[in-house]
């Protein structure tokens, strides 16, 4: 009778034991589908080792193992890539046979230092793109030149042309979340020359005469950066970093060399009619600061916005005097950022 109930007992228990079994493996399927928009697969379960990629809504991946809420699998844009995704992020998928949480834990690698540094850096990338003045670099110039036999003076007030410039970017992720890049920027338009000037009278000494005008003046600059920059955020939605490095740029502005203006007798007063520049070329060292926002459109392309101020100050020398002006100032681009 002892013996029957121990065998009984047995049998209870080993069929616990299956049922068991046979619900946990039920469980943890082999493949597993993406049931999100993007969903990003990571280095290891607490974030510090970055994003291995992304993967998109329907995706197929092969769970390796599973670690509490996080599946071990295989990217299915190369198999040699691996990583986490969170379980509630994928379902299983239909008609998969189920594997033995036994033998997966066997297939799973361990998570240590080594299993990190095998993540792949971010790719080199390109960024090509537009930038806008977002402040002007308004300057006055204050020269004056000899005109019958007298000083005229004249005060120049130099506007910039607000039109955006081009900007191109190449940059490296050098070591973890530390990026370096070099950036190009250059802007050139016909900005505006506001004159005032006193103009000595052909008849009567120290009698000046009052002339005001404006026209168009052309200013380029070429601007280059070097930035070093911190990754702040990395996710598979949005990448956010901020930099500063030094700054050279390259000005060439026009300049106001001689007035032109009809004057009557007996020459009380004169009018303008026309300016006469020249170009003037300088160059000027500084720093800039800048911040970076970009969202991925596909795995190697990504919109990008950007917020820089940079500062240099050119001096040019005119007509015995020397014309002090801003360069970069507040700028904000937007273009494509494309990893190679």
């Amino acid at each position: 009778m002892t013996s029957s109930s121990s065998r009984t007992g047995y049998r209870r228990s080993a069929a616990l034991a299956l049922l068991t079994l046979l619900i946990s493996t039920a469980a943890f399927a082999d493949s597993v589908k993406v049931t999100v928009d993007r969903a990003s697969v990571w280095g290891n379960t607490t974030g510090t080792a970055g994003v291995v990629g992304v993967v998109r809504r329907g995706d197929i991946l092969e769970v390796l193992s599973r670690d509490g809420r996080w599946l071990f699998v295989v990217l299915p844009s190369d198999s040699r890539q691996r990583g986490y995704i969170l379980e509630q992020q994928t379902e299983p998928t239909s008609g998969t046979p189920p594997s033995a949480p036994g033998a997966a834990a066997q297939r799973r690698p361990p998570q240590t230092s080594a299993n990190t540094r095998r993540v792949p850096k971010p790719p080199p990338f390109l960024y090509v793109g537009v930038a806008g003045q977002a402040a002007p670099l308004d300057f006055t110039n204050n020269d004056s030149i000899t005109t019958l036999l007298e000083t005229e003076t004249r005060a120049t007030t130099y506007k910039a042309a607000r039109r955006p410039g081009f900007e191109f970017a190449i940059g490296q992720e050098v070591r973890r979340n530390l990026i370096v890049a070099g950036t190009l920027v250059q802007t050139v338009g016909r900005g505006t020359a506001s004159i005032s000037a006193q103009i000595p009278h052909p008849i009567f000494y120290a009698t000046p005469r009052s002339l005001t005008g404006a026209t168009a003046a052309r200013r380029a600059e070429t601007a280059f950066h070097l930035e070093f920059a911190r990754v702040l955020h990395r996710s598979s939605s949005y990448q956010l970093t901020a930099g500063a490095g030094p700054s050279v740029f390259f000005v060439n502005q026009e300049l106001l060399e001689r007035l032109q203006y009809d004057e009557v007798y007996p020459f009380d007063s004169v009018t303008f009619t026309a300016a006469t520049f020249a170009r003037h070329s300088k160059s000027a060292f500084g720093a800039h600061a800048q911040v970076d926002f970009s969202m991925p459109m596909t795995r190697k392309i990504s919109w990008q916005v950007l917020g820089r101020y940079s500062y240099g100050l050119a001096k040019i020398p005119v007509n015995a005097s020397t014309a002090k002006t801003q360069t970069g100032g507040a700028q904000v681009g937007a273009g494509l950022r494309v990893g190679f």
